[in-house]
């Protein structure tokens, strides 16, 4: 059984209002996306646990987090309770409905992935960062448009580098998180 995590909605939205207040409120519905996906990933490098803990596809524009696709697009009936009391969509774009403050719902080391993302990619624009995911995310393929592809966890540790005897401590932290009511 591949790995799986929880999808935690306060996590990722909070995430979300991060990256939008560090980049003046709103952007881009697809940079907002490749963001929060690099996030996720870079937490995976570090801590073997993702931030938002949702499930991954490949899609023509390149990876993407599928809960959070489906808030930002409003056709999530199960989530985006908590995503829509934050972040609005207004065209192609997403808008921060408050300033974020505090991290209520992150840890530090997640809030610091945040910023050092904001940074390093602070004067790509959303074209330019969603060929990066494409050039330099190695578990990504090519997908058709329209469709969509299964991007495993697993996919994501190996082309990080991870030997596969760190993917099984992956696999228990996320076993351990979906027993867990904190995410």
């Amino acid at each position: 059984m591949g790995i799986r995590y929880k999808f935690n909605e306060a996590k990722t939205t909070e995430a979300g209002l991060i990256l939008l207040s560090l980049d003046g409120g709103e952007m881009d519905k697809v940079r907002l996306m490749k963001l929060l996906y690099l996030a996720d990933r870079e937490s995976l490098d570090q801590r073997l646990l993702p931030i938002t803990g949702d499930t991954y596809y490949c899609m023509e524009h390149g990876p993407v987090l599928s809960t959070v696709l489906h808030m930002m697009n409003l056709e999530s009936h199960s989530h985006g309770a908590i995503w829509r009391k934050a972040i609005e969509l207004r065209g192609y774009k997403c808008a921060a409905l408050r300033q974020h403050e505090t991290a209520e719902h992150l840890s530090e080391a997640e809030v610091d992935i945040l910023r050092q993302l904001s940074q390093q990619f602070f004067g790509y624009d959303t074209w330019k960062l969603r060929d990066y995911t494409h050039a330099h995310c190695q578990e990504y393929n090519d997908t058709e448009p329209n469709k969509r592809s299964a991007l495993r966890v697993e996919a994501v540790l190996r082309a990080l580098g991870k030997a596969e005897s760190d993917i099984e401590p992956a696999h228990e932290l996320a076993i351990l998180q979906s027993l867990s009511n904190e995410c």
